[in-house]
């Protein structure tokens, strides 16, 4: 039996019973503070975590960034290196069409001074010949002990003549250079 108004709070009569109910809500009140305890540093730890995943999140896009940044990066690296090679590669062909060229010219040069060599100790034999003709001719025929050395002979250099058909040999390559 309850005493009371319907109004205020209702308080049993029996003082055991009162006391059960007491010790009841001691105890869950005691519970109660405990989750509340419980829930107050979980809160707390909640909000550490989530302050801490903002914290990371700031990092982990600030290296996202950093990432695209330095790909970006590497890719014109990359780039460039591969511009360098396609030069470098071009100008190994270049070289290599250089250099066969030379060597085409410098043998071209080669037989042509040999042509020209050979040209001028045909006519040189020849006017020796003719000299000789001409001495016998006139003279009768002369002593086999005696060399003939024609005048023009005398003052012949022929250091000077081979620089005088190099020097020509030379000109004419250029020329021919110039041509095509």
């Amino acid at each position: 039996a309850w005493t009371g108004d319907e109004g205020s709070r209702a308080v049993p009569e029996d003082p055991v019973r009162c006391k059960t109910l007491a010790s009841r809500l001691d105890v869950l009140l005691k519970k109660l503070d405990g989750v509340k305890h419980e829930n107050g540093s979980l809160r707390v730890e909640i909000d550490a975590i989530r302050q801490q995943r903002i914290q990371l999140n700031g990092i982990f896009e600030r290296l996202k960034v950093e990432i695209r940044q330095r790909t970006a990066q590497l890719a014109d690296f990359v780039e460039e290196t591969e511009a360098s090679r396609s030069v470098h590669n071009d100008a190994k062909l270049r070289v290599g069409v250089m250099r066969r060229q030379r060597e085409v010219e410098r043998n071209n040069f080669k037989s042509e001074v040999m042509r020209i060599r050979k040209d001028l100790q045909k006519t040189d034999h020849e006017r020796k010949e003719i000299e000789v003709q001409l001495k016998r001719a006139s003279e009768g025929v002369q002593k086999k002990k005696e060399l003939i050395i024609p005048l023009e002979e005398h003052g012949f250099s022929e250091a000077c003549m081979m620089r005088r058909i190099m020097k020509a040999a030379f000109l004419n390559c250029i020329q021919r250079r110039h041509i095509k």
